[in-house]
């Protein structure tokens, strides 16, 4: 079945993945705690046993709880469980369209590369090379990752 099922006393057992974005909305705008506490528990667990195919739906809903919600914790799970190296393929996604992306996923962005130089190298790289001047979102990404450590990390490349 989809939907929400739930249990006697209002507590929530399992939601459709369709449904978890506007259940969780309501939790937090009505400030229902059981139930932001049970979408937290939901995604968790969603975060936890992610696979492959759900690591796109995971981080959208991630991000829009971080920019929409304020929600922070989410995208912390999310860049615990799931960031760093095993990230480069749902990093390239976003990074492949770079400059167009809005500036506050950037940082998320960040989080979830971690130091995995190679990829912000090769993103700055392209995104200095198609436009006379510095975008806003590769301005944000020089202010924000830790050049040290990725020159650290892939010396020749930046050199």
């Amino acid at each position: 079945s989809s939907g929400i099922n739930a249990e006697y006393g209002g507590r929530m057992v399992e939601i459709d993945k369709k449904l978890f974005r506007e259940v969780n909305k309501m939790g937090v705008i009505f400030d229902i705690e059981w139930l932001q506490l049970d979408c937290k528990h939901w995604i968790r667990h969603k975060i936890s046993s992610a696979n492959k195919s759900e690591i796109e739906f995971l981080f959208k809903e991630c991000y829009f709880m971080l920019k929409k919600l304020e929600r922070r914790v989410y995208m912390d799970m999310f860049v615990n469980r799931l960031g760093g190296p095993d990230s480069t393929e749902l990093l390239s996604k976003y990074l492949s369209d770079f400059d167009n992306i809005d500036t506050e996923m950037v940082y998320p962005l960040l989080q979830l590369g971690g130091t995995n130089a190679e990829i912000f190298r090769k993103t700055i790289s392209e995104s200095i090379s198609n436009s006379p001047s510095l975008s806003k979102n590769s301005l944000f990404l020089l202010q924000n990752i830790n050049l040290r450590a990725c020159f650290e990390a892939d010396q020749d490349g930046w050199l």
